[in-house]
């Protein structure tokens, strides 16, 4: 989890709460995908079953402003978290979230590399 001035978690604030999920079982750290040394003792500390990357940037409109950032966080930064995972003891479950906007809004189908945005190359890396 970023660290913010400000904190709304309240689409998951449910999940902290339930006591089914709840008990330790739900953890969040604080920490930054491009931050590889701290993020790699973090994993290596805690030994996860599961991660859920959710982190990145997702404006696809704005992937066209800031291409390199978006292939910095989108992909590197998950062939980063791979590589520290892979070096682990333990095996670590990950669940990597895309959207269709990899397609942006294509008029034809099927897709092909002249539809891609720099957000879908970025996630198409990191998958």
């Amino acid at each position: 989890m970023r660290r913010a001035s400000t904190y709304n978690r309240s689409r998951i604030d449910h999940l902290r709460e339930d006591p089914e999920v709840g008990e330790g079982r739900l953890v969040l750290h604080y920490g930054k995908l491009s931050d590889l040394t701290s993020f790699h003792r973090l994993l290596h500390k805690i030994e996860p079953d599961e991660i859920y990357h959710l982190a990145g940037q997702s404006h696809v409109g704005l992937s066209f402003e800031i291409p390199e950032v978006t292939c910095q966080e989108n992909g590197m930064a998950t062939l980063h978290l791979l590589e520290s995972l892979r070096e682990l003891k333990v095996p670590t479950r990950l669940f990597l979230a895309a959207s269709s906007e990899v397609f942006e809004a294509p008029s034809t189908g099927p897709q092909d590399e002249s539809t891609r945005n720099p957000y879908g190359c970025a996630k198409a890396f990191a998958l």
